[in-house]
């Protein structure tokens, strides 16, 4: 039960800026200081074994794969998320180009 509750608050952590932020360069922007952050996290992971050890026993986690799992989890979700985000600020702009062709079609046709 802890690991479900730490789970779902990392999750909490990691999406908050996706709500709070729309698609923009502040979002990338967030992005690449948390990737930074988790990066040097990671990295200090493997050169400092007692934060590791640490880590995996108080996440209750007896073996190393599952940390990486619980690593892994919330970071998968963060790229679904922000798929998805991409997805449709690029459907948006799809539609609006087709919307603005189909104005100058009309124009065209009808001042021939």
């Amino acid at each position: 039960m802890q690991q479900l509750s730490l789970l779902i608050i990392i999750f909490l952590i990691i999406l908050c800026p996706l709500v709070i932020f729309s698609f923009n360069d502040k979002l990338r922007t967030t992005e690449k200081i948390f990737f930074l952050i988790l990066i040097g996290f990671l990295i200090s992971l493997i050169f400092e074994k007692s934060i590791l050890q640490l880590l995996m026993y108080k996440l209750g986690i007896k073996e190393i794969n599952e940390l990486f799992i619980f690593i892994y989890m919330p970071i998968s979700l963060w790229w679904i998320v922000r798929s998805h985000m991409r997805i449709n600020k690029l459907s948006v702009r799809i539609n609006k180009l087709v919307s603005e062709t189909a104005k100058i079609v009309r124009k065209d046709r009808e001042s021939d």
